[in-house]
């Protein structure tokens, strides 16, 4: 109300307070060095702008990830089962097809590009960087917590055949169980081709000793995208090699939307011909690092709690 008297507070101190109360949840550990107190790289570490850089490491109680470079995730451990050591996956993949090895991480990464943020606070860390070949606004988010991730990712760039956006586990995962909601009897990963129902998946689960991963997906667009489906493959012997990491396709899964029209703004604004509309285009992955050997009713659970998140209401006297 403008009309209304309204308040504001300022409050001044010296350092001396911690704003996280003794606790941190999470570890940000960038190239060579520690985030400094301002979050940011501390001496020898590669700066926030540098394309080049990107190795880093994310510890909580339950869970470490690995970054080889800005895009390239190859790290994955679950504290909370029986293989607390053992690398979990061989990478977090992304291309515009299955088996079509033109654009992935790996080119992403050695492509122009740069760290917008690279933050580690006391209740989360947050990794954010530009740059995917030719789309140089498209940008992946991760927001680390203490049990859960979330991935998001907005494309900018001129029309593609479509993105794929996929784990691939590593032969330490060999055993473990994969499910979705399309396919709640599930299947092994063991390296043996499954058949399973293709189609457009809110949650996928991956279970066993080692502990369990739930995925929840939620796509943000308008774009009138004809194929919104799911990509899997259990194959320890492909015909062919894959296009990044080892040379296994272990239970390799998730989303798969194709073909895509423009999402560029900029692109839009001095080339109509071949953008006339740039459609917004937001893929967010949350992961939860949950105990081992959750069932599918776990994981439907789960999927509707990040659905609906509680609501905060405040209300006057």
């Amino acid at each position: 109300d403008p009309a209304g008297v309204g308040y504001v507070y300022l409050f001044r101190q010296d350092g001396a307070l911690d704003p996280a109360a003794g606790q941190d949840y999470v570890s940000y550990q960038f190239d060579s060095g520690v985030l400094d107190a301002g979050g940011m790289p501390g001496a020898g570490s590669k700066q926030p702008g540098d394309a080049s850089g990107g190795e880093a490491t994310i510890t909580t109680a339950y869970y470490s990830h690995h970054f080889a470079g800005r895009w390239i995730m190859d790290g994955l451990y679950l504290f909370a089962g029986s293989l607390p050591d053992q690398n979990l996956i061989d990478r977090f993949r992304i291309q515009l097809a299955p088996n079509d090895c033109d654009r992935t991480e790996n080119t992403f990464t050695s492509g122009s590009g740069y760290f917008l943020a690279n933050v580690d606070g006391p209740v989360r860390a947050i990794r954010s960087y530009f740059g995917a070949n030719s789309g140089i606004y498209t940008q992946r988010t991760h927001l680390f917590y203490d049990q859960r991730q979330e991935v998001v990712t907005d494309l900018r760039v001129h029309a593609l055949k479509g993105i794929v956006d996929f784990l691939d586990y590593s032969p330490a995962a060999i055993g473990m169980r994969y499910y979705n909601d399309l396919n709640p009897a599930g299947v092994v990963i063991d390296g043996v081709p499954d058949d399973i129902q293709p189609g457009e998946i809110g949650w996928e689960l991956t279970s066993g000793d080692p502990g369990s991963l739930v995925m929840v997906y939620r796509l943000a667009s308008d774009m009138p995208i004809a194929n919104r489906t799911s990509y899997y493959e259990d194959n320890a012997a492909p015909a062919g090699p894959p296009c990044t990491g080892d040379e296994q396709v272990l239970g390799a899964s998730g989303p798969y939307y194709y073909p895509l029209e423009c999402t560029d703004p900029a692109r839009a604004a001095v080339d109509p011909r071949h953008c006339a509309v740039a459609y917004p285009f937001q893929l967010s992955r949350t992961i939860l690092y949950d105990a081992p050997n959750l069932s599918p009713n776990d994981a439907q659970a789960r999927y509707e709690r990040v659905q609906m998140p509680l609501a905060v209401v405040v209300g006057g006297s």
